[in-house]
């Protein structure tokens, strides 16, 4: 989670790089205002 004083837009995404650390090795991730996932499972069932 991206949290920030004066809010969270897409071009404070877009200015920075992010990256996810796992066991010790940092890995590029990209950022989206929109959920990653789809807790009612909307898109199986399209």
């Amino acid at each position: 989670m991206i949290e920030l004083a004066e809010g969270v837009t897409p071009d404070t995404l877009r200015a920075h790089r992010f990256e996810i650390e796992v066991h010790d090795r940092r890995i590029g991730a990209t950022p989206s205002l929109a959920p990653m996932y789809d807790p009612k499972s909307e898109r199986v069932r399209a």
